[in-house]
């Protein structure tokens, strides 16, 4: 089964490019589980740290877009 998880996580790589960072960030989850379950723990774990900072990353742009969004009103002078 570890050849198939491997040849799977290969593919995901592959083609990260072409999807959105919450898809890419799936696909790095469900690698971790797989990797997990075939006793790649390692890998697993290096697999989840990069979806959550995948998440993290979109959470700070959006904050931050927000903040730059709203900047103009907060700086006007009444």
């Amino acid at each position: 089964m570890k050849d198939l998880t491997l040849q799977f996580c290969r593919l995901a790589l592959e083609n990260a490019a072409a999807v959105t960072n919450a898809q890419r960030a799936d696909l790095y989850e469900f690698a971790a589980v797989l990797l997990s379950d075939d006793g790649l723990n390692q890998h697993a774990n290096a697999a989840r740290r990069l979806a959550a900072d995948l998440r993290n990353a979109d959470a700070a742009q959006t904050h931050f877009d927000a903040l730059f969004f709203c900047a103009p009103e907060l700086n006007k002078v009444h």
